[in-house]
C-alpha cells in the first residue's frame, strides 16, 4: 500500500494499472493537491477532501498491481468535471481516478497529460478614457474552472482609465478579470529563449516592457510566475501573442478597444543550454482604449 505520510507524492506510472478493457495506462496520473483547473475545487486545503463525492459515485475502472481498485465516475457528466474531456485522445483514458487508502479516503488523481493546457492565471486589465461600463465576453470551447468575478454569460464592469474595475452585478472592485480553463488544441511554439534561472525576472521585465507591459502589469507577471521557475538551471521561454491567442479564446469587448495586447507564455525547464530559433515578439504602442492580457501555462 502507499504510504499515507508519503500521499502528497503519489504518482501512478505508465503501466501501474490495468484497465478493465485489459489495457496497461499509457498516461501517468498525479495526486492533485492544489490543481486550480477543478470547477468550485480553488486551491483545496487537503486532498482527501472531495465534497460531495463517495463511492457511491464512483465505478472500479482498473486494478493495480497490488490489485487495489481504481475508480472514476459512472456519470461521465458528473459536474465535477465541466471543463475536462470525459476521456483522454488516443488513449481512452480518463481525466480523473479515484484510490482509496487504508482509511477509506478517496484520493484523486489528475491525468497529467491535461497539465500543460491548462491556462493559469490570465488576467484582463482595462484601461478606458473615460468612466464606463463595459461588456467583456470570452469564448473557451471546454468552459472556465475559475473566474473573479465570477462569469456569467459575460462580465459587465464599470472600468476607469486608472484600470479599477466595479462588478455591476455585486458591486465588488478589482483591480483586473481573473480566469482559468482548459485551452483546446494549444500547442507550445518552436521559437522562443533559453534563459538561464538567475536572469528570469530581469529576462520578463525586459521583453515584456518590449511588448507594451506597464510596471504593474509586469510586476503582476512576475510576482506569479518566477518563482514557478527554479527547478533547472536554463529555461525555454516562449510566447503566444495577439491573433494567436485569440484562437485559442476568443475575446469580445464592447465598447471596442484602440488597443489590445494580449500575451500567453509558456516555458519548459532544461538541463542545458540548447540553440533554438529565437522568437521576434512585436512592439505595441498603446493608444486610447487600453486592453492587457497575461497568462501562462501551468506546470506540475
Amino acid at each position: 500500500n502507499k504510504k499515507l505520510d508519503s500521499v502528497s507524492s503519489i504518482q501512478f506510472e505508465t503501466g501501474d494499472i490495468l484497465w478493465n478493457s485489459g489495457k496497461q495506462n499509457l498516461n501517468e496520473f498525479s495526486i492533485d493537491p492544489i490543481d486550480p483547473c477543478f470547477e468550485g475545487d480553488e486551491y483545496v486545503k487537503i486532498v482527501t477532501k472531495n465534497p460531495n463525492i463517495s463511492l457511491k459515485d464512483l465505478e472500479i475502472v482498473g486494478k493495480l498491481k497490488t490489485s487495489e481498485n481504481i475508480y472514476s465516475f459512472k456519470n461521465k457528466n458528473h459536474p465535477f468535471l465541466k471543463g475536462f474531456p470525459k476521456n483522454i485522445k488516443n488513449t481512452n483514458e480518463p481525466s480523473i481516478i479515484f484510490w482509496q487508502d487504508e482509511f477509506g479516503r478517496l484520493i484523486r488523481f489528475v491525468n497529467t497529460s491535461l497539465f500543460n493546457f491548462c491556462g493559469g492565471k490570465p488576467v484582463i486589465y482595462l484601461y478606458p478614457q473615460k468612466e464606463e461600463n463595459i461588456q467583456i465576453l470570452l469564448n473557451l470551447k471546454h468552459g472556465f474552472s475559475i473566474t473573479r468575478p465570477k462569469y456569467s454569460n459575460g462580465w459587465n464592469v464599470l472600468a476607469n482609465p486608472n484600470g479599477n474595475l466595479k462588478d455591476l452585478k455585486t458591486g465588488n472592485h478589482y483591480s483586473y478579470l481573473f480566469w482559468e480553463g482548459e485551452l483546446a488544441d494549444y500547442k507550445m511554439p518552436q521559437e522562443g529563449f533559453i534563459v538561464e534561472k538567475e536572469n528570469i525576472d530581469n529576462f520578463f521585465k525586459e521583453k515584456l516592457s518590449y511588448i507594451g507591459l506597464n510596471t504593474k502589469e509586469i510586476n503582476d507577471f512576475t510576482d506569479f510566475w518566477v518563482e514557478r521557475m527554479k527547478e533547472k538551471h536554463f529555461y525555454f521561454i516562449t510566447f503566444t501573442l495577439n491573433a494567436d491567442v485569440d484562437k485559442l479564446a476568443p475575446l469580445s469587448i464592447t465598447p471596442k478597444p484602440n488597443t489590445i495586447i494580449r500575451i500567453l507564455m509558456d516555458y519548459k525547464p532544461i538541463d542545458k543550454h540548447i540553440k533554438v530559433r529565437e522568437q521576434k515578439l512585436p512592439k505595441i504602442n498603446r493608444n486610447g482604449f487600453v486592453v492587457v492580457e497575461w497568462g501562462g501555462i501551468l506546470k506540475y
